[in-house]
């Protein structure tokens, strides 16, 4: 057992050292495309932030229709509400029926709602997909379903983060922070769950573990997938986690990267590509926060920095954007025992290793 151990160590080091020889063949013209691809993805990013009517700057709310029974969808003075019944201001109903959501105007009609899924439009009586998008006099409503009901994530255009805003903050490209790494498949891919910044669970496939160096030091990384059936998203790694520069420079609750799954065990982590939880820009997200696993003792200086909000200077912080309630209370409670207080000081190294 020990000699394998050995074995596998030596070939991630060879692997690592082959592949670190190859990117330093990289021509000063292939560093300057590298740079100009970072910096572009920035921008449209921006883009997409400032004008879709989507945009995470413009969410307010995230609500759950429950199976049981009908629900209507409520508007009054720019809130979006939902009620079992049938009260002033309603702009249409949600029901299940024989296993798929179906979207229905009130009995007296509501004038100006829209209903497009895939870029088509559904009638009042058709079931929903899959994503749907609702429109209103005030909010657009997006619909998703999940295991718990049918969640309805409402964005005000309105909304003075998303009229306040200009761009996000990033670390200048950083070529250091682009680094070979190995990766390993585990030999049983299990499925796991990570409490979320609303206090709710999100089940996740602990698939691989990432190896690489960075500033002298042997690191890893446990990468994760979304579903393993095949089909859109299936060939995605997910590596949320945390570095000593969170709560200061970078979000306190976390950090997200994804990378496509090499054909072989080479790839590489480009650090410049990480960005945050959308929790960082509205409390209306439901974001997992990174396994103690994945805390890595370095700054990871490259990438999006937190996002300031104005009442939180540079802050951003999670407490900040996740006013008090239980699910604030719960991410206390964690951060208290394992990281030595509210807030989230993920820059403390945690007392050994656990999922969450």
């Amino acid at each position: 057992m020990k000699q394998k151990k050995i074995i596998r160590a030596a070939a991630i080091f060879i692997g690592i050292v082959l592949f670190t020889f190859t990117l330093a063949l990289f021509t000063r013209q292939e560093v300057s495309g590298w740079r100009k691809s970072i910096m572009e993805k920035r921008r449209q990013k921006d883009v997409s932030f400032k004008t879709s009517p989507t945009s995470p700057m413009a969410a307010v709310k995230r609500l759950l229709v429950k199976a049981e029974q009908r629900t209507f969808v409520i508007e009054k003075n720019r809130d979006v509400s939902l009620s079992v019944k049938e009260l002033p201001g309603v702009i249409f109903s949600l029901i299940k029926q024989k296993g798929k959501w179906v979207w229905q105007n009130p009995a007296a009609g509501a004038g100006g709602i829209t209903c497009n899924a895939a870029g088509k439009p559904l009638a009042p009586g058709s079931s929903l997909p899959g994503r749907t998008v609702f429109r209103s006099s005030c909010c657009v409503l997006v619909a998703y379903p999940t295991k718990d009901g049918l969640v309805l994530m409402v964005y005000d255009l309105m909304r003075k983060e998303l009229k306040n805003f200009s761009h996000l903050i990033y670390f200048p490209p950083d070529s250091t922070f682009a680094v070979p790494a190995v990766l390993k498949k585990f030999p049983t891919i299990t499925p796991v769950t990570m409490l979320t910044s609303r206090n709710l669970k999100k089940t996740f496939y602990r698939y691989a573990s990432i190896h690489f160096k960075l500033g002298g030091k042997n690191l890893q990384l446990a990468a994760f997938k979304f579903n393993l059936e095949g089909g859109e998203g299936s060939n995605i790694l997910f590596l949320p986690f945390n570095d000593t520069t969170n709560g200061t420079e970078t979000y306190s609750a976390g950090r997200f990267l994804e990378v496509t799954e090499p054909q072989g065990s080479n790839l590489v982590l480009d650090f410049n590509r990480c960005y945050n939880p959308l929790c960082n820009y509205s409390p209306a997200y439901n974001c997992p926060l990174p396994p103690l696993e994945n805390n890595l003792v370095a700054p990871i200086k490259a990438g999006e920095k937190t996002y300031p909000h104005a009442s939180g200077g540079q802050g951003g912080s999670f407490r900040e954007n996740h006013p008090p309630g239980p699910p604030a209370k719960a991410i206390d409670k964690v951060n208290k025992k394992f990281f030595g207080g509210p807030g989230g000081d993920f820059s403390k190294k945690p007392p050994g290793r656990r999922r969450q």
